[in-house]
């Protein structure tokens, strides 16, 4: 287990990966190891549930800040009613449990499931 405010950002992805594949979800990374013609601000992930669609996620470490093109993206989608989670583990978690999916809480990984939702 990695100590809460140590995990690097790329942990921090992988943890939220593995979340959402375990109750069934589609990940799909934008993340790029290099310069690249990608929007300005696109979020890390894209992530499709067959019962409740798809969103986008911004990976943040614990005090990670979004920059200014991440802000106009997020803002983006508010107003296009485009579904964006904004940080780790546990704001991945709260938008499952939002949307009726279940979770088992707390570092003993997630529980597959829906709720009656």
């Amino acid at each position: 287990m990695i100590p809460p405010g140590t995990a690097t950002e790329k942990q921090v992805v992988a943890r939220v990966m593995a979340l959402y594949r375990a109750v069934g979800c589609s990940v799909h990374s934008t993340q790029q190891t290099r310069p690249s013609r990608q929007a300005i601000g696109l979020p890390d992930l894209w992530v499709m549930h067959p019962r409740i669609g798809g969103w986008w996620h911004e990976a943040k470490r614990l005090g990670g800040k979004q920059t200014t093109g991440q802000r106009a993206f997020h803002f983006a989608c508010e107003a296009a009613r485009v579904p964006y989670v904004l940080g780790g583990y546990d704001e991945a978690e709260a938008f499952l449990r939002q949307q009726g999916i279940a979770v088992l809480s707390g570092n003993a990984g997630p529980l597959l499931g829906l709720t009656g939702r």
